[in-house]
């Protein structure tokens, strides 16, 4: 019996050695692969994080960032998870998805959202937390986020990648061309219209037009709104300014076609602080050649010199030979007929052909103890091309030179004196209009306002700048050579206080 029972220790004794020879086998096995026994594992959780954003937002927009949380298939459960997101200065909480997510509350954390999950499974599906925010409603430029993840048994935590998005204004430009088509050599105004939808002033806007020196010339800007400041170098436009919440801004330019074919011009608005622009628009014109008849079936079809007359065509040549031409109105093609009263008046005319104009101003004096001074000064700068006093009761015309694309204001300004003036375009020896024909008496007899012929279509002052003149609206748009032989040109007239 002893004998056999010391057999069986042997038998035991050989089997434990064995396991224990093949147990440092695999463990040595392990640490050559860099790996550790399941037994010899951390129970901790191991959570990853990562978070994702818009590049760029509007000014007080809500948009989303979103947060997926997971843990790593090797660790143990992670037990009540919290997300944490410091927002940046200005974004403000909205809402949340998928967790329960709320403000910590505390003077110094106001800006921090905390997101709690009871659990994540090892490997298990990812959580993905929605977090709708607002965005500065004040200050444009970078915004830079991250969030954090930390569970009750995984100490260390996680970080995510960082999320940069542009805070940009609200601003819209939109590009316009007039007259489209053109013809070669005539007359093409872009007008840029920028419009704040932001509920804040913005400052540092710059409006850009690299204007395509090889299909146009620039002549001029024919306006810009007082907000802004303009300068052009070699073909490339800028204007500097700002635009109070819903405030639009309008920037005026008149080039001259210079070839046949199709031009492409770009506009873009840009915000101090940030690189790429906010927003941008294209204008797409095409430019007839000389010898190309106009369309009869086109209206819009500009006609060129030598063809038949085109009553949308600005830039048009005059016809040779005399003719007398009224001055019309901006909006409404009318003739704006004879100007007449006792007070102060004024008007903006724009020579919008394809050569100097002689303008005609046609006056009568009622009252030879009054005088009637009458100012034209081109509206870009310079000397007065026309400073006239009339002094007594007189008849007579007043004659002077303008050049093409440019704008000038024409001042009427009596001194105890009623007036009549007719402006027209003419070639002619002699004015159109007859002085005689002209009636100051009637203008005198009244010191009555409603008693002034003035064109009703024109706002009134309180709605026009401190230039005294309207703003030209379209401007190549109303310059024409009628089937009649009549010469259209830009102008609007008001009383000046």
């Amino acid at each position: 019996m002893r004998s056999i029972l010391g057999g069986t220790k042997l038998r035991d004794a050989g089997k434990s050695n064995a396991f224990f020879a093949t147990l440092a086998a695999a463990l040595m096995t392990l640490a050559l692969l860099g790996a550790s026994p399941a037994w010899a594992q951390d129970n901790g959780a191991n959570l990853r994080i990562t978070k994702s954003g818009p590049d760029e937002v509007k000014l007080g927009q809500n948009f989303d960032y979103v947060l997926t949380v997971s843990n790593a298939a090797d660790a143990a459960a992670a037990d009540m998870v919290t997300v944490t997101d410091d927002l940046p200065d200005g974004v403000t909480f909205v809402r949340s998805e998928g967790a329960n997510c709320k403000l910590a509350g505390a003077p110094a954390d106001e800006n921090t959202v905390t997101c709690t999950i009871l659990t994540l499974a090892p490997g298990g599906p990812s959580r993905d937390i929605t977090l709708t925010v607002r965005s500065p409603q004040m200050n444009p430029g970078v915004i830079e986020n991250q969030a954090r993840a930390k569970a009750t048994n995984d100490d260390s935590g996680a970080t995510s990648n960082e999320v940069t998005t542009r805070v940009v204004p609200n601003l819209v430009i939109e590009k316009l061309d007039d007259p489209d088509p053109v013809s070669r050599e005539g007359l093409l105004e872009y007008t840029l219209r920028v419009q704040n939808r932001s509920e804040v002033s913005v400052s540092g806007i710059s409006i850009t037009d690299d204007l395509p020196v090889d299909d146009v010339d620039f002549l001029r800007f024919t306006s810009s709104d007082p907000n802004f400041s303009c300068t052009e170098t070699a073909g490339a436009i800028q204007c500097d300014g700002r635009l109070g919440a819903g405030e639009r801004g309008v920037v005026r330019i008149l080039v001259e076609a210079e070839r046949a074919g199709t031009i492409r011009n770009r506009a873009d608005v840009f915000v101090n602080g940030i690189r790429n622009s906010i927003d941008s628009d294209t204008e797409t014109t095409t430019v007839r050649g000389s010898d190309e008849p106009d369309d009869p079936n086109d209206p819009g079809d500009p006609g060129d010199p030598g063809d038949p007359g085109d009553p949308g065509a600005p830039g048009n040549d005059l016809p040779q030979g005399e003719q007398c031409s009224p001055v019309v109105n901006l909006d409404t093609e009318e003739p704006i007929g004879v100007i007449s009263g006792t007070e102060n008046s004024s008007l903006t005319f724009t020579n919008t052909f394809n050569e100097p104009l002689p303008l005609r101003i046609v006056y009568a004096t009622s009252s030879e103890d009054g005088s009637l001074g009458i100012t034209v000064t081109p509206q870009d700068g310079g000397e007065a091309i026309l400073d006239e006093t009339i002094d007594g009761k007189k008849r007579g015309v007043l004659q002077v030179e303008t050049e093409v694309g440019a704008t000038y204001d024409v001042e009427i300004l009596p001194e105890e004196q009623g007036f009549a003036v007719q402006f027209e375009i003419d070639r002619g020896a002699e004015a159109c209009t007859d002085p005689e024909t002209l009636d100051p008496d009637v203008a005198s007899s009244s010191n009555d306002p409603k008693d002034d012929v003035i064109d009703s279509s024109i706002p009134d002052d309180d709605n026009l700048p401190e230039t005294g003149g309207l703003p030209i609206s379209v401007l190549a748009g109303f310059a024409a050579l009628l089937l009649t032989g009549t010469a259209v040109v830009v102008a609007a007239v008001r009383r000046k206080p």
